[in-house]
């Protein structure tokens, strides 16, 4: 187990956090919906990866 994995474990974990947050903040600012299409749809597959188990990804297992 490198740092890289650890890294890697630790961010892929925090990327759902990051996709609500960015969501949140698109529909506060009125941002375009093509911003928020494109949020919901790389959330729509991280919900299918955390399924897999994927979400976090971890290299040591």
């Amino acid at each position: 187990m490198t740092l890289a994995n650890v890294l890697l474990a630790i961010f892929t974990g925090l990327l759902p956090l990051g996709m609500l947050i960015g969501l949140i903040k698109s529909y506060k600012t009125k941002a375009l919906k093509i911003d928020q299409i494109s949020i919901l749809a790389t959330s729509q597959w991280l919900v299918i990866l955390m399924i897999w188990e994927l979400i976090p990804f971890r290299m040591w297992l």
